[in-house]
């Protein structure tokens, strides 16, 4: 990760700096732009994964966005990549990244499997009627895996999701699915609960 970060900083170095024997402001604005975007692009793909993910994408994908859609297509195809490389993933459809609605899509899937997920995550720890907060996540999930997928699937039959994260939550291998699901579980397991007994609150307010 460290050689990831000085060659990202050696980039936005060079694109903030220019070259010596460049007089043209145009040229200079256009490779101080390109360091910029590929410093961004580096930054968040090679944190893929990691407990850095959030900050580092929240705090930058502003600068990937401001580029055009070509540069975002092509961040985007690095970052699909980077998900097969991490999570052994891959979409069983194919995969167009080809108007501004495929990668906003895209963008909200990899939010999904990074960080943005407690609504879900939360309804399926409800539907397992177990207290997330008093329990050993990693043993209870093990020692029912055959009944997280069930109820994942019943949750997928009820509520809409969007095409890219159904198709991750129906196609991702369980063995995988699992131990994604425990390490979202234990990183958001405070957020998680608040969130069951927020719907708990509204539930008997309303009787």
């Amino acid at each position: 990760m460290t050689d990831t970060v000085d060659a990202a900083n050696e980039v936005l170095i060079a694109g903030t700096l220019g070259y010596p024997e460049m007089d043209d402001q145009e040229e200079i604005d256009e490779l101080t732009d390109i360091g910029i975007f590929n410093y961004a692009k580096i930054n968040i793909i090679d944190v893929l994964g990691t407990p850095e993910f959030k900050n580092t994408y929240l705090n930058l994908i502003d600068d990937i966005n401001l580029f055009s859609f070509e540069y975002r297509r092509i961040f985007c195809q690095k970052l699909l990549e980077k998900v097969f490389e991490v999570y052994d993933f891959q979409f069983s459809e194919k995969i167009d990244l080809t108007s501004d609605y495929d990668l906003d899509s895209f963008l909200k899937f990899i939010e999904f499997i990074e960080y943005d997920n407690v609504d879900f995550l939360s309804l399926i720890w409800e539907m397992m009627k177990a207290d997330i907060m008093k329990i050993d996540i990693e043993v209870m999930c093990k020692e029912n895996e055959n009944k997280i997928i069930k109820e994942i699937e019943e949750h997928i039959e009820t509520n809409d999701q969007p095409r890219m994260i159904a198709l991750f939550l129906r196609t991702y291998y369980k063995e995988r699915f699992i131990e994604w699901f425990i390490r979202e579980s234990e990183k958001s397991k405070v957020e998680i609960k608040l969130k069951i007994l927020e719907r708990e609150e509204k539930l008997n307010a309303q009787y």
